[in-house]
């Protein structure tokens, strides 16, 4: 699986997902850096067949009405500090990637893991 990490995340999660064998990126990276639009991330996110993980609610209705992007990670977690986030993913990684095999629309909440679609 390929991951693309959106500006309101921790650059740290792209770290996560490598150490346990995953591709990401993270927003930062590309060219625009964390003023990447949500059209070119949408775009990378297509042409590299990635994973568009955010807490940008836009993304979640262009998903809903567009069906795009393919796979949505939506994070639901709050106004959290970066080392908590980061235990989060690494708690939750191998329970996220089972519902990405069920679903193409994954929300994340403090206490559940949900496959919306």
């Amino acid at each position: 699986m390929r991951f693309i990490i959106d500006a309101q995340l921790p650059p740290s999660w792209v770290e996560i997902l490598r150490a346990d064998g995953y591709d990401a990126v993270h927003t930062s990276q590309l060219k625009e850096g964390n003023t990447t639009s949500d059209e070119t991330i949408l775009e990378v996110a297509e042409s590299e067949d990635r994973i568009v993980v955010t807490k940008d609610s836009d993304f979640y209705y262009t998903f809903v009405t567009n069906g795009r992007p393919q796979y949505l990670v939506f994070v639901k977690l709050g106004n959290i500090r970066i080392q908590a986030a980061n235990q989060y993913l690494k708690v939750n990684l191998s329970s996220l990637i089972k519902a990405l095999y069920e679903g193409a629309l994954i929300e994340l909440w403090p206490n559940q893991i949900k496959v919306v679609y």
